[in-house]
């Protein structure tokens, strides 16, 4: 599975500034909320959605789920769905997936028995869910995929000569990216992966290795290497803006 963000803008190659080390510069906050989710759900018949029609969506927002809480008949959740589509290339999307054209994830049957198992027991903390726990976070905002969740979705980015550190406000988790050496040997596995990358021009490219951890929302630990590149300005999967 590989993950292509260009650091183009218009017809122009781009030109990022520089940080200290002299690598193009991501540091920064900044924010992948937005309605939009990996699949596009239902209530659109496309991915690319036209803008009038994704107006009058966004308009509807107020950046809560759609939910009745059952705890004193009132909302006492923090959410932060954000208000708006994400935004490739200018078009709004309903879906993050490209590939296939109707935004859906190619899942055999077999497939979604896995990314939809049993609900966990109740014998002892072990069977429920690390999100429950808060082992990992709700979703995969570390990544990889770094997706939204509904709400906690400011990352910050530090980074030096030999690393790129990201840090998510969701779990507090940080993925670090060693811009040198390799993974670990085959029998080592690490809670969120192993995270090695280097540098492509204007681009970051990095290589994921699974987690440990079992993801409820992507099955990570069974996923193979991702492979995924990350430049500034980049606007091709994941839409970040500045917050």
């Amino acid at each position: 599975m590989a993950v292509v963000w260009r650091a183009v803008r218009g017809g122009a190659a781009y030109k990022s500034q520089r940080a200290v080390c002299g690598q193009p510069d991501l540091q920064g906050a900044w924010t992948n909320a937005a309605l939009t989710r990996i699949e596009r759900p239902d209530a659109f018949a496309t991915v690319i959605v036209p803008l009038d029609k994704a107006g009058a969506f966004e308009a509807r927002q107020n950046g809560k789920p759609a939910l009745t809480d059952d705890v004193g008949q009132a909302d006492s959740e923090w959410w932060e769905l954000g208000t708006t589509l994400g935004r490739v290339g200018g078009q709004a999307r309903a879906a993050w997936v490209v590939t296939p054209a109707n935004g859906r994830l190619p899942l055999t049957e077999a497939g979604r028995r896995v990314m939809n198992p049993p609900p966990p027991g109740f014998d002892g903390p072990e069977a429920r869910l690390g999100s429950e726990r808060c082992l990992n976070a709700i979703g995969t905002p570390a990544g990889p995929p770094m997706l939204n969740a509904p709400y906690a979705n400011t990352y910050q980015i530090v980074q030096t000569a030999g690393h790129v550190a990201i840090l998510v406000e969701m779990n507090h988790d940080v993925r670090i990216i060693r811009l040198s050496g390799a993974h670990p040997p085959a029998g080592v596995r690490l809670w969120m992966g192993d995270s090695i990358g280097h540098w492509e021009g204007e681009t970051l490219v990095g290589d994921h290795q699974p987690a440990l951890r079992r993801s409820p929302a992507r099955r990570a630990r069974d996923r193979p290497a991702l492979c995924r590149r990350r430049g500034p300005g980049v606007r091709a999967v994941h839409p970040y803006g500045p917050r």
